[in-house]
């Protein structure tokens, strides 16, 4: 039982995560693509959601139009995932805090979880072709002082 609370946890926790990338990258009028959780070959594909075989190994949120958006918003859409998942940790700590209820224990792994991707996903790091948010965000930043000092 413990293994099925992971398991779900965990996907609803990536879940959350890509959905914070989607919806800064619509509120910044970029084209989201596809919404894919899991590695591996695609399982479902429902509209612009896919789920991948490999449920526990995080995902992505595929979107375009990053020429046409300022470095700040781009950065954003990059934190989206971040910033969902620290909110709904948060809002979900501050109920179990609030109101005592039989299996309320069931959700301190949701919260775990989501601090410690947000804590994780902070950190600059690459690892082969993956790249963490915080990796993305300084990536972009130094892509654009390049770019200001070529114009001088």
């Amino acid at each position: 039982m413990l293994l099925l609370h992971f398991m779900l946890s965990v996907f609803l926790v990536h879940l959350v995560h890509e959905l914070g990338h989607a919806y800064f990258a619509k509120l910044f009028g970029a084209k989201v693509n596809e919404i894919s959780i899991g590695t591996g070959p695609a399982m479902i594909h429902i509209k612009k959601l896919t789920f991948r075989l490999g449920l526990l190994l995080g995902g992505y949120c595929y979107w375009e139009e990053k020429h046409n958006l300022s470095v700040v918003r781009i950065s954003i859409i990059h934190l989206g995932g971040i910033i969902f998942n620290l909110i709904s940790a948060s809002f979900i700590l501050m109920l179990m805090s609030t109101f005592q209820f039989p299996g309320y224990k069931d959700f301190l792994m949701f919260v775990l979880y989501s601090y410690a991707l947000v804590i994780l996903n902070g950190i600059p790091y690459r690892f082969g072709l993956i790249k963490s948010d915080g990796w993305q965000v300084i990536e972009i930043f130094v892509y654009w002082v390049k770019t200001c000092l070529k114009k001088r």
